[in-house]
């Protein structure tokens, strides 16, 4: 080993452009023993005066009472606290810790994805040594999906990923971009859609915009009455704007099934659900405005990764069965594109 760094927080991704590695990790405030022991009895105190079988007036009130009992007591710790203590930071080959970020760069948007801060780090590998160089960039936002084109990188949270167990569940999923540009890299833009994704490969940046494709269920039972929106859906969004606003979408395909693989090529995506047999849908996105669905391909068992091999074939990898949907092994399939109907 020449040259080792430490970095604070959980590992969520990474991705490497040239000799430039852009890491993303997350961080919770760690407060003092003293602080959480404080917190608790006030929590104790508020939850049997309130919730216990209590109205939903009385719930809007003990959440106040606790906002407003809780946050000084927030307030005095962290205040005493240092600042690598409360920031993600660097630990160094002769054990000294260095902040990567100043509190007046930790942005947040309108809306909270996750109770936790989201960094992305730079790191030079041009250097002899590891250098962790520049300012970082933070959001106060959760992190579990990472998608990057060489320009921008895209760190997402979906609602079910960061449930508290009594907060309303609105079943979405939070997006925030970062421009990637070395050490300058900055956070740019957040946008929201309706469900949660499967993995990076549900998203797409293409000309300017950005491809998501959601699956939207109950997943917790009983906590929602959305379901007039089940099914899966591909959205298309503006990834210029700072909103990052819907301006097409396509909803409610294969409704009771969720998203198994998704790949996006150029114009055109191709989605696998599942609950019984596998259908392949072709999707048509030339009309960003107005993404529709042309072809779909009912077979046993389903594809988990897809991989498109030149312009007219798409490889999947995935899992064979039966037309009851008994599965029975692995399969790998050739799937001929070339009539996109």
């Amino acid at each position: 080993v020449v040259s080792s760094k430490t970095l604070d927080g959980t590992f969520v991704s990474a991705r490497m452009i040239e000799d430039d590695v852009y890491t993303v990790v997350r961080n919770s405030i760690s407060l003092p023993d003293s602080t959480s022991m404080a917190i608790w009895s006030v929590m104790d105190e508020v939850y049997e005066d309130h919730f216990w079988g209590g109205a939903s007036s009385s719930t809007r009130m003990a959440k106040a009472e606790l906002t407003a009992r809780i946050r000084p007591i927030i307030a005095d710790a962290v205040f005493g606290m240092d600042r690598t203590d409360l920031l993600p930071a660097v630990t160094h080959e002769d054990g000294e810790k260095e902040a990567i970020i100043d509190c007046t760069d930790v942005f947040h948007t309108d809306a909270t994805s996750d109770a936790a801060m989201t960094t992305v780090v730079h790191i030079d590998l041009s250097a002899d040594e590891i250098e962790v160089t520049g300012d970082a960039t933070g959001i106060l936002a959760g992190s579990t999906t990472v998608y990057a084109s060489t320009e921008n990188m895209y760190v997402a949270q979906s609602s079910f990923a960061w449930w508290d167990g009594s907060s309303s569940i609105d079943r979405t999923t939070r997006i925030h971009r970062f421009e990637l540009n070395g050490e300058k890299t900055e956070y740019t833009a957040s946008g929201e859609v309706d469900g949660y994704l499967h993995n990076q490969f549900s998203m797409s940046e293409h000309e300017g915009l950005l491809r998501v494709a959601t699956t939207y269920d109950d997943w917790w039972w009983g906590t929602s009455s959305n379901d007039d929106k089940s099914g899966n859906n591909v959205f298309v969004l503006d990834a210029e704007a700072e909103d990052m606003p819907i301006i097409g979408e396509l909803t409610g395909l294969a409704p009771g099934e969720q998203i198994y693989a998704t790949r996006f090529q150029g114009d055109r995506a191709f989605m696998v659900t599942f609950v019984q047999v596998d259908p392949l849908f072709t999707i048509d996105l030339s009309v960003p405005t107005a993404p529709e669905a042309k072809g779909e391909l009912k077979i046993p068992g389903f594809s988990s990764y897809l991989h498109p091999i030149g312009d007219d074939h798409i490889l999947g990898v995935g899992m064979s069965g039966d037309w009851d949907g008994r599965l029975d092994g692995i399969a790998i399939s050739l799937f001929d594109v070339t009539d996109f109907s």
